[in-house]
């Protein structure tokens, strides 16, 4: 058994982190991929599975915890009436997710955060 962690940037970008270790509850990998501008392309990722169903991740640059995100969900059955529902109850969550990252980018910029080019 694996998991995909698969990683998006503003840019169209994606990049997947498999983990097959899944006997470890905490894993780091180094980041290989920029992901936002305001956070730079050296780090690493610590991936916490220590619930069903839920994956915290903690991004550390230089042994220090930049950042924090999580994300949780429900075992269901891939198929296409179990795709179909998911559609019809969060029609609207993508649009959700894209305004709420461009909110918190917004929220860093006045914070005066260092702003790292796209490599």
């Amino acid at each position: 058994m694996a998991v995909i962690c698969a990683v998006n940037n503003t840019f169209g970008e994606s990049h997947s982190y498999v983990i097959t270790n899944l006997n470890k509850k905490n894993i780091t990998l180094p980041k290989e991929f920029h992901v936002s501008p305001f956070y730079d392309m050296k780090g690493n990722y610590e991936f916490d599975f220590q619930k069903n169903n839920f994956v915290k991740i903690n991004y550390y640059f230089d042994k220090k915890l930049q950042l924090t995100t999580s994300i949780n969900g429900e075992n269901i059955y891939w198929n296409d009436f179990n795709l179909f529902k998911i559609f019809v109850r969060h029609p609207f969550y993508t649009i959700f997710v894209i305004l709420f990252i461009h909110y918190q980018a917004i929220k860093l910029f006045f914070k005066k955060n260092k702003y790292f080019p796209k490599p």
